[in-house]
């Protein structure tokens, strides 16, 4: 390619990056970077101990750092090398983020351009306009994964040897931030297979690869071992399957299939382009009977969705889903549908394609397997992973005869490119805006709260990014068991963030005196949060839904 050719393709790909990190740069502390903005802080001033400090995040008490999260302090550690030399402000580490950022419109862009040349820059649009990235960059993990993942697989296909032991260091860092990578090892032994078969690589380069991520898991080890006596990831991994193992076999089974279905829900949410590309795809490919019969399973599943689901989940207390409106329902079995529908095109062509195919097919099956199996939770991040090697086969096009809709010039990609856009970009100012809501209240509703209050002492319930803005007003955690109420304190309790339970004993001493309830605008239509899931979390929820509800209600309790 010329010189000019290449700066011309790079041009759009600046403006990509401007687009996503002006979306997310005055983005104030949200959801979970209260958790990683605190332990940035922790390891600041402990650089010694930088998973030992305190968080109050789970459960009814302040737990250590490790117990909370099984991931390596590698991110946080950056994330505290920022807050020292620029101060805790979100742009800090939203800047961070947007660094990260960019690694991965890079690293798509290459591979795009290795494995579908024309079709390289609407690819990466498609990954990086989706609300799953567009509006989930913050502080967390997720974005600094994926540009671990990208750099894995654009090594690997580097035929010579350093390739494969970039690959290996890749590996070796996507550990370090989230141990879910661990299903890359299969990707990586395949590669030391075939390529010592084909004497392409030699013994001490194939040993060097090999040692690589398990030296990196066995560093973490010894080093959490020295600062807390235990293996820290596999205690954390312990606690968060212990339920699993107690469980009978038909049971974990049954969850198994449950997050699975979710994985394909949350996919079609934010691939919102399969609305276009998987009626496309079957269209051209003249399987008119497979698009009748994906009608037809979506109008099914909004019945058995509205006759036995709900009524189950009314009679079980699953308060999300009992009396749930019309369109959430439909909303979910449309993304149910074309879930599946974008994994089996893509599967369809890694089958019957050649040995690229085959790997992407792998890195798509894989990475679907972390989510389900290897996450504490099914969320939007977490198919983060997968958008790429997805999107990437879809367009290189391929068997049974499926016209790969994104290989054509014309009205379908540009409706691909246009709805994920748009949905993109509606929720990342949607978010950004609920993010604002506590930022912006807890400052007045400290001073409120304590003007309600005969002792002075104004306490907040609740964790996500509210928490962070309401210790930054002077407020302090009402924590079950351990907070002691006395007649006249106050408690402030948002209804709309995950939160500890209040004991029954403090709940019935508990009389609300104010509320304030911050209405929505046009530009909240697009909802991701609802009843305290959405994006971030996925249980029974919906990834987003269509809302014009209130963003959030937050009560003013005085202490009887």
């Amino acid at each position: 390619m010329h010189s000019t050719s290449v700066e011309r393709s790079r041009l759009p790909l600046l403006a990509l990056w401007l687009f996503a990190t002006a979306l997310n740069v005055t983005k104030p502390f949200h959801v979970d970077d209260a958790f990683y903005v605190a332990q940035a802080r922790w390891i600041a001033s402990h650089p010694g101990q930088p998973t030992s400090g305190l968080v109050f995040w789970e459960g009814d008490r302040p737990a250590p750092f490790h117990r909370v999260g099984n991931h390596a302090p590698l991110v946080p550690a950056l994330q505290a090398l920022a807050v020292t030399l620029t101060g805790e402000e979100p742009i800090t580490l939203h800047l961070l983020t947007a660094f990260f950022t960019a690694l991965v419109i890079l690293l798509a862009h290459a591979l795009a351009l290795r494995h579908a040349p024309e079709h390289a820059q609407s690819v990466v649009v498609l990954v990086i306009s989706s609300p799953a990235l567009l509006a989930e960059q913050n502080g967390m993990l997720d974005v600094p994964l994926l540009a671990c993942w990208l750099a894995f697989f654009a090594a690997l296909d580097e035929p010579r040897p350093r390739g494969l032991l970039g690959a290996a260091a890749a590996l070796a860092l996507a550990l370090l931030v989230k141990l879910s990578s661990v299903v890359l090892a299969a990707v990586l032994l395949q590669a030391l297979v075939d390529r010592a078969r084909a004497r392409a690589v030699s013994r001490s380069e194939a040993l060097v690869a090999a040692l690589l991520p398990g030296g990196a898991l066995l560093g973490w080890a010894l080093a959490s071992l020295a600062e807390t006596g235990e293996i820290a990831f596999l205690a954390r991994s312990a606690d968060v399957l212990a339920p699993t193992v107690e469980r009978s076999l038909a049971a974990t089974l049954a969850i198994g299939l449950g997050r699975g279905a979710l994985a394909a829900i949350v996919l079609g949410a934010v691939a919102p382009a399969a609305l276009v590309v998987v009626p496309a795809s079957l269209f051209r490919s003249s399987s008119l009977g497979w698009l009748g019969g994906g009608v037809v399973a979506t109008l099914l599943l909004l019945v058995i969705g509205r006759a036995v689901v709900l009524p189950i989940a009314s009679a079980h207390g699953l308060v999300a889903l009992a009396g749930e409106p019309l369109h959430h329902t439909a909303l979910r079995a449309v993304d149910l549908v074309l879930g599946v529908g974008l994994v089996a095109l893509a599967l369809l062509r890694a089958r019957r394609g050649d040995e690229i195919d085959r790997r992407l097919g792998a890195w798509l099956v894989l990475g679907l397997l972390a989510c389900v199996g290897l996450t504490p939770f099914v969320a939007a991040r977490h198919v983060l992973a997968v958008l790429l090697p997805l999107w990437l086969l879809i367009a290189r096009g391929g068997g049974l005869g499926l016209a790969a809709p994104l290989t054509s010039r014309g009205l379908v990609r540009t409706a691909a490119i246009v709805v994920t856009a748009s949905l993109g970009l509606l929720a990342a100012v949607s978010d950004h805006r609920l993010a604002s809501v506590y930022a912006a209240n807890a400052p007045a509703l400290a001073q409120r709260g304590r003007a309600h209050s005969e002792t002075g002492q104004v306490y907040y319930l609740g964790h996500w990014g509210w928490q962070e803005h309401a210790e930054r007003a002077g407020l302090e955690a009402y924590v079950p068991g351990h907070t002691r109420l006395r007649r006249g304190d106050v408690l402030l309790e948002p209804l709309g963030v995950d939160a500890p339970t209040v004991l029954a004993a403090d709940r019935a001493r508990l009389e609300p005196v104010a509320e304030r309830v911050v209405e929505a605008s046009f530009w909240d239509v697009v909802r991701p949060t609802l009843a305290r899931e959405g994006l971030y979390v996925t249980w029974q929820g919906l990834p987003w839904t269509l809302s014009q509800a209130p963003l959030e209600r937050f009560v003013i309790h005085r202490v009887r």
